[in-house]
């Protein structure tokens, strides 16, 4: 049965923050598919580290993208009578 156009068979549309299945489906997939390999996803860091450090510390900073948040900059305007530097701390 087909709609006149302009018409559906949901005239007030899909609610507002309704998750799509499909791509509900795939997100928890592949978040099981990361859970059930987080000993490999480390076994392969260190072999790529191995030939090309400089590569895996890039992966390694992308894959914290999706685990940390990111800080955003934040703009501060105003007159200073001084700086006070912080330095962010040294994890060994």
């Amino acid at each position: 049965m087909a709609f006149k156009k302009g018409n559906s068979g949901n005239p007030t549309g899909r609610p507002k923050g309704a998750k799509d299945k499909a791509q509900t489906d795939v997100k928890q997939a592949y978040q099981l598919l990361v859970e059930n390999n987080l000993s490999n996803i480390e076994i392969w860091l260190r072999e790529i580290a191995k030939n090309d450090p400089v590569k895996a510390f890039d992966i390694l900073l992308r894959l914290s993208r999706f685990v940390i948040p990111e800080m955003k900059a934040t703009e501060i305007k105003g007159e200073l009578d001084h700086i006070i530097i912080v330095k962010p701390p040294i994890f060994d």
